[in-house]
C-alpha cells in the first residue's frame, strides 16, 4: 500500500454495508475510482466516489445520481455497466460498476498497431457505442483511457467502454440552452484531443461526437500519434481550422491501408452530417472494408489501384537514419518510441505539415472571435483541403536545376603541311544568337514549403533504397534549413529554393 492509500480514509471502509474498499485505481476531476469487493458474494467491483468539492454544486450531485441510474440500463459485453448507485449516511455519493480487469487502450498504444488488431477492437467499440446510443446516452469523454481491454476466456481481446459518468441524454445534448438540463452552466466536459469541433464550441451535440472521438482513437492506433500536438487550446483550434493531416505526412515511417485511413477521416469530419449517421453505419462500413474492398472504396470515394486492392501486409518502419537529429523537446503525445535516429524522418514530415499550415494561414488570413468563457475561437474562413499537401512540385521549381547549355565554338582545324598550295583560311562557323527564354523560378512561400516537403520525402526514399550511407551528408544540410524563418522574406525564400534545388539534383544523381 502506497503512502496515499495509507492516508486515504476510504481504504478498508465498507460502503452501503456491501462493498469493502480495497485499492485506489485512479482519480479524475469529478471523483476517484476504487476497487472494492462485495462482502457476501466475494466479487470485485469498481466504485466511483464523487469528490467533496464536486458536491458543492447541487446540479453535479443530481446529474451524478440521474445518469448513474440511466447507465444502469446498459447491459453489453463491450460496456462496463453500472450495478448500484447511492449515498452514504455521511453524504458520500457513490456509483458501483462492473470491474474490468485489464490495461487501458491508451497504455497499449505505444506505436502503430497491426491493422487486423485495430479492426477487431474498433468493431467491438462500435458495438458498445451503438448499444449506449440506442439507450439515448452520449458518452462525451470517449478516449483510450476510458476503454479497458480485457482478455476473454477465448483468449481474444475484449474492449470495454467505461465511465459514462458525464454522459448525457441525447435529447438534452441537442438543446444546450434547455433550462432543466442537469449540467453546470457554461461547462464543456471532455478531453480536448478527442473533442469534436461542435463539442469544443459548446454547441448542441449528439451521439456523433462519440464517433468523432473514435476517429481520433483509430488515427492514434494506426499511426501511434495523435493528429495534432499541443495543449487543449491548440488542439481544439486545430480541429476547427485544419483538415486532418494525412497519416503518411504525420508519421512518414508507417504505411497505412488507404481504406482504413479514409474510414478514419470519415469519422473525423468537421461537420456532424458528414460523419456516419450512427455507430451501426460505421460498423457496416468497416465490415465492408474487410469483405469487399472495391465496394468500400466506392463508399469512401477512394480510388484503388491494383497494388492496394487487397489489404496490405503490415510493413516495418523505414530503416533508421545514421545521424543524430537536432535537439528538441519531447512532447508527451510523442508515442513513436525507439532511438533518436529513428525520429528524423518523422521530424521532416511533421515540419512539412506545420510549414504548409503556416503558409495557408498567412496567405488566406483568418477571422476568429472568442467568447467570455474563453472557448476555442469560431472560425470564419474556409478550410483548405488536406489533399493539397500531396501535389507534385511545380515544373517552374524543377526548372531551376536545368540551366540552358551555352553554345560552344568548335576549335579550328590543325594546319595542313604542303609546299605546293597555300591552304585557304577556313571560315569559323557563324554563331547564331538565338533568344533564350528566362528560367522562371517560383519562390512563393507555398512553392518553397512544398519543395521542402518533397525533398524530405525523396531523402527518406533514398535512405530506404540505398541505406543511411547515401544520405549521411545530405540530411545535415536539409535539417539546417530553418524553414519557418526562410519563408519570411523573398530573399530567404530564394536562398532556401536554391539550396533545396541543389539537394534535389544531388539526390537524383545518386
Amino acid at each position: 500500500m502506497d503512502r496515499d492509500e495509507e492516508t486515504d480514509p476510504l481504504i478498508g471502509r465498507e460502503i452501503a454495508n456491501r462493498y469493502r474498499i480495497e485499492h485506489k485505481l485512479g482519480a479524475g476531476a469529478m471523483g476517484a475510482v476504487y476497487r472494492a469487493r462485495h462482502i457476501k458474494v466475494g466479487r470485485s467491483f469498481a466504485v466511483k466516489v464523487l469528490h467533496d468539492r464536486a458536491l458543492s454544486d447541487e446540479k453535479v450531485a443530481q446529474r451524478f445520481q440521474r445518469e448513474a441510474e440511466l447507465a444502469g440500463k446498459l447491459h453489453h459485453i463491450n460496456v462496463v455497466g453500472v450495478v448500484d448507485v447511492g449515498e452514504t449516511d455521511d453524504g458520500i455519493h457513490f456509483m458501483v460498476m462492473e470491474y474490468a480487469d485489464g490495461p487501458t487502450l491508451g497504455s497499449l498504444i505505444d506505436g502503430p498497431m497491426d491493422p487486423e488488431r485495430v479492426i477487431d477492437l474498433v468493431r467491438q467499440m462500435l458495438d458498445g457505442l451503438e448499444h449506449a446510443h440506442g439507450h439515448g446516452l452520449v458518452h462525451r469523454d470517449f478516449k483510450p483511457d476510458n476503454v479497458i481491454v480485457e482478455l476473454a476466456r477465448s483468449g481474444n481481446e475484449r474492449p470495454r467502454i467505461v465511465d459514462f459518468g458525464i454522459a448525457i441524454l441525447r435529447d438534452q445534448a441537442s438543446q444546450p440552452g434547455r433550462a432543466d438540463r442537469l449540467t453546470t452552466a457554461g461547462l464543456v466536459l471532455g478531453t480536448p484531443h478527442y473533442m469534436a469541433p461542435e463539442h469544443a464550441m459548446g454547441e448542441g451535440v449528439d451521439h456523433r461526437i462519440d464517433l468523432f472521438a473514435l476517429g481520433v482513437i483509430v488515427y492514434e492506433m494506426l499511426t501511434g500519434r495523435l493528429p495534432y500536438d499541443g495543449d487543449g487550446v491548440d488542439v481544439a483550434r486545430a480541429n476547427l481550422l485544419h483538415a486532418t493531416p494525412p497519416m503518411g505526412i504525420r508519421v512518414p515511417t508507417v504505411t497505412v491501408d488507404p481504406l482504413l485511413e479514409a474510414f478514419t477521416r470519415r469519422l473525423m469530419e468537421k461537420k456532424p452530417d458528414d460523419r456516419p449517421e450512427s455507430a451501426k453505419a460505421a460498423r457496416a462500413l468497416l465490415d465492408l472494408i474487410v469483405k469487399d474492398r472495391r465496394a468500400a472504396a466506392a463508399a469512401l470515394n477512394v480510388e484503388l489501384s491494383s497494388a492496394n486492392s487487397t489489404p496490405p501486409v503490415p510493413m516495418a518502419p523505414a530503416p533508421a537514419i545514421a545521424l543524430p537529429p537536432p535537439s528538441r523537446q519531447e512532447h508527451p503525445t510523442d508515442k513513436l518510441g525507439g532511438s533518436n535516429t529513428k525520429r528524423i524522418a518523422a521530424i521532416a514530415g511533421l515540419v512539412t505539415v506545420a510549414v504548409i499550415a503556416i503558409v495557408v494561414l498567412a496567405t488566406r488570413g483568418e477571422t476568429t472571435t472568442t467568447d467570455a468563457n474563453d472557448r476555442p475561437p469560431t472560425v470564419a474562413t474556409a478550410i483548405p483541403d488536406a489533399g493539397g499537401l500531396e501535389l507534385p512540385i511545380d515544373a517552374t521549381v524543377a526548372a531551376a536545376t536545368d540551366a540552358p547549355s551555352p553554345i560552344v565554338e568548335p576549335p579550328p582545324p590543325p594546319p595542313t603541311t604542303t609546299t605546293t598550295k597555300t591552304p585557304k583560311p577556313r571560315q569559323k562557323p557563324a554563331v547564331i544568337n538565338k533568344p533564350v527564354a528566362p528560367v522562371v523560378v517560383d519562390t512563393s512561400a507555398n512553392a518553397v514549403a512544398t519543395l521542402y516537403g518533397a525533398v524530405g520525402r525523396e531523402l527518406k526514399a533514398l535512405d530506404t533504397r540505398k541505406g543511411s550511407g547515401a544520405t549521411s551528408a545530405l540530411w545535415p544540410r536539409y535539417l539546417r534549413i530553418r524553414i519557418n524563418d526562410m519563408l519570411t522574406t523573398p530573399e530567404r525564400r530564394a536562398e532556401a529554393q536554391r539550396t533545396l534545388a541543389q539537394l534535389r539534383a544531388e539526390i537524383a544523381a545518386l
